[in-house]
């Protein structure tokens, strides 16, 4: 089993990743679309297991249901 610790990412970490600024996963965080997040307290972050998922069009958004 992988340890999803070292796939978590930050927002900046995230955009990067995406090829996205930072500021543009805001945006759609405001707009309840783009990739899965997490923000179990006050601090956003990203499974790249998601990312992934997302740059595969083949996520299933909880937040959709």
């Amino acid at each position: 089993m992988t340890d999803l610790r070292y796939n978590k990412l930050s927002t900046e970490e995230a955009a990067a990743y995406l090829g996205y600024a930072p500021i543009t996963l805001e945006v759609w965080r405001s707009k309840d679309t783009g990739p899965v997040y997490y923000k179990p307290s006050h601090k956003v972050f990203y499974y790249k297991k998601d990312l992934d998922a997302w740059i595969a069009g083949s996520v299933n958004d909880p937040r959709a249901d």
